[in-house]
């Protein structure tokens, strides 16, 4: 063997040492904020729900503990696949951490706002005359719903204190379809759905730095914040998904994470038949949802508790209200639905040829 041959093998075992040693620290991180956030996080529980909740069967328990083992294997599987690159695992504790205080501070109030039922607790210097009736609502309980920086700044952390760590994960598993059904084009246009904060939307631009992104949200605040993000190089605006102001077949892909569940059933439809308009002929569109009771029936339980404790008023008929009839009604074809933890991810297609009528 050659200098330069053996200069070049040892650099792909440092470089494979290093991705080992990125693994390894990768699970021990995640499995280590699932130890450190789910007492506080039932504790919050049993909380919120001013009373014991059931105790899930052991069951249960394993096959939730199966799942995510699962999306953390995928995760790094699709780093290995190149999907994505590897410093998108990596955790922003930093961030979240400096959220702490304002976090716990807002326990109070939520917890006040679930016991008197005060689902519209929302800005009073807020016009709600030009949102949707379903919109306007304290969603999760939290601080002034979807209307204000505040909120927009302390979503992300919430939501990962709610999933153990595991949100950033579960959207993540939406990137690999994306990329797929992308791979062949130079300079594709993808729209995100319900874009909120744009921490998805941050992370498909690393993996599709050729791609013209658009991010569309209904919340001002949420738009402000997400044109903040310095990394973020998309165009976002403020409008109903209801009714897109994007052309027909304007938009090579769309993508829509956590959205669905949140909309009553006929606007489910509605925004499903936008999305449609704006595809072009062959262009795909990747959901990441919550899981439904279709394909997740042994989360009966988990889903159930959120249910319960969250003011999610359109989540009950969501998980019976399956995904891929959602789809197929808007004359989507599905390509394919797979589970991730607490959420699924389905692929849809608007047909290459469309019969006119």
């Amino acid at each position: 063997m050659t200098a330069s041959e053996q200069s070049y093998a040892f650099g792909g075992f440092r470089r494979n040492l290093s991705w080992q040693l990125d693994r390894a620290y990768y699970f021990f991180a995640h499995w280590l904020m699932v130890v450190m956030l789910s007492p506080p996080l039932r504790v919050w529980h049993r909380i919120l729900s001013m009373s014991r909740l059931p105790a899930h069967s052991k069951n249960a328990q394993k096959n939730l503990i199966t799942r995510y083992r699962h999306l953390l294997h995928q995760d790094v599987e699709n780093v290995a696949q190149g999907y994505y690159q590897r410093d998108l695992l990596d955790f922003p504790f930093r961030d979240y951490t400096q959220l702490l205080p304002a976090l716990v501070g807002d326990f109070p109030r939520v917890f006040l706002r679930k016991l008197l039922n005060r689902y519209q607790e929302l800005p009073q210097n807020e016009n709600l005359a030009g949102y949707p009736h379903y919109y306007t609502r304290n969603f999760h309980w939290q601080t002034d719903g979807w209307l204000s920086d505040r909120s927009a700044r302390l979503y992300d952390a919430q939501v990962e204190f709610l999933f153990t760590g595991a949100a950033d994960v579960m959207r993540r598993m939406a990137i690999p379809p994306l990329v797929q059904s992308l791979q062949q084009q130079t300079q594709p246009i993808v729209v995100d759905i319900g874009c909120g904060t744009g921490r998805f939307l941050r992370q498909v631009g690393q993996s599709l730095p050729h791609a013209q992104l658009l991010g569309v949200d209904l919340s001002p605040a949420y738009v402000r914040h997400a044109q903040t993000l310095a990394s973020l190089k998309a165009t976002i605006y403020c409008e109903n998904a209801e009714a897109l102001s994007l052309a027909d077949e304007s938009v090579d892909a769309a993508t829509s994470v956590f959205l669905f569940h949140e909309l009553p059933k006929a606007v489910r439809r509605q925004v499903a038949a936008e999305i449609w308009r704006v595809l072009k002929p062959g262009g795909q569109l990747i959901i990441c949802d919550s899981a439904q009771l279709v394909e997740s029936s042994d989360l009966s339980e988990f889903l159930g508790d959120f249910a319960r404790l969250y003011h999610e008023p359109y989540y009950q008929n969501y998980l019976q209200d399956d995904l891929e009839k959602v789809l197929a009604d808007s004359q989507f074809t599905v390509l394919s639905t797979r589970a991730a933890y607490l959420s699924k991810i389905v692929v849809a297609q608007k047909p290459a040829h469309i019969l006119k009528s």
